[in-house]
């Protein structure tokens, strides 16, 4: 039986970048931030979604909700969305806290309703745990994030929105170069581990709840086991997935080129294995340059077994 579709996922044959079509129902996406934001080409929005729909990508997520109604005239989608808040990435407060929850509570509404208002746009956003608190126990942490989430379903009752809860890394980078030495990704962030947002999905038992399973920040803790395996086990609770090369120190490059420790060929092949039907957001830095869309054809060959 097919993995069964989420409401923010739509039912329709993958467009090849020959202009040919299969019936697979993985999506690709490029991500805002690695092509229109501070990183990347930074291409500006107009550029950013006509490379997009040449390179025949379904839409760019995280796209700034001010640039959805463009989307639409591109025939784009913000397949993700992002909560933001003054003074701090969106990832430092989160679920994990009763302190930080009337906050979050109020910055997911406003995103679900953002996303009831983009004519079908956007329908889904990431959820974070916040930096851990020493001061409670693991248990109690996601107990937190679980009555916080019920909360914001019972309050949004009716909308279709769906949230995927992420994991990160927190792993210090010995030498890298852009950042400089002792550069430590996402300090203190408390779901390093993807099985801590896989409980918290298990507990509230929602299809407005998934994880978010984010290939790259797996491979850079090399502890956490077989990510094919777990993959596997749990697609059921999987909504969405980010991939990026792991070759390089912290440098999300392209997953097509140069030494990689992930065999991308087996780990793609065992996820259509799975008839995962959601999308799968390509957030890396692009460095070809303009031969981004010879980047995008070889990515999807990969991903699509094409």
């Amino acid at each position: 039986m097919a993995h069964q579709l989420d409401s923010h996922v739509a039912s329709s044959d993958v467009k090849l970048f020959s202009g040919a079509t299969r019936s697979i129902m993985i999506k690709i996406d490029w991500t805002w931030w690695c092509i229109a934001g501070e990183f990347g080409p930074k291409w500006n929005p107009a550029t950013a979604m006509a490379n997009a729909k040449k390179a025949g990508v379904v839409g760019i997520e995280l796209t700034p909700p001010e640039h959805w109604a463009a989307l639409k005239d591109s025939e784009l989608t913000c397949p993700l969305s992002l909560l933001s808040y003054d003074g701090c990435a969106p990832f430092d407060i989160g679920w994990n806290r009763v302190a930080d929850r009337p906050q979050v509570l109020d910055e997911a509404k406003r995103q679900i309703a953002l996303c009831e208002a983009s004519d079908g746009v956007c329908n889904a956003f990431i959820g974070f745990s916040g930096k851990k608190d020493l001061n409670q126990s693991r248990e109690t942490s996601i107990g937190n994030c679980v009555d916080g989430i019920n909360l914001l379903l019972e309050q949004t009752a009716g909308s279709t929105a769906v949230m995927m809860f992420e994991h990160l890394n927190d792993v210090v980078v010995p030498n890298e170069a852009e950042y400089g030495k002792g550069w430590r990704c996402h300090p203190d962030y408390e779901a390093i581990d993807p099985n801590y947002p896989l409980d918290v999905v298990r507990r509230v038992n929602s299809p407005r709840v998934k994880v978010l399973f984010d290939m790259y920040h797996w491979r850079r803790q090399l502890s956490l086991g077989n990510m094919v395996e777990w993959m596997r086990r749990n697609i059921w609770h999987i909504g969405h997935i980010h991939v990026a090369g792991d070759g390089n120190d912290c440098v999300r490059g392209e997953i097509n080129r140069g030494h990689q420790f992930t065999d991308w060929k087996a780990t793609f092949a065992a996820l259509r294995e799975t008839e995962y039907q959601g999308h799968v957001g390509l957030e890396y830095i692009p460095t070809l340059g303009m031969h981004y869309r010879r980047d995008l054809e070889s990515a999807a060959k990969l991903i699509l077994g094409s």
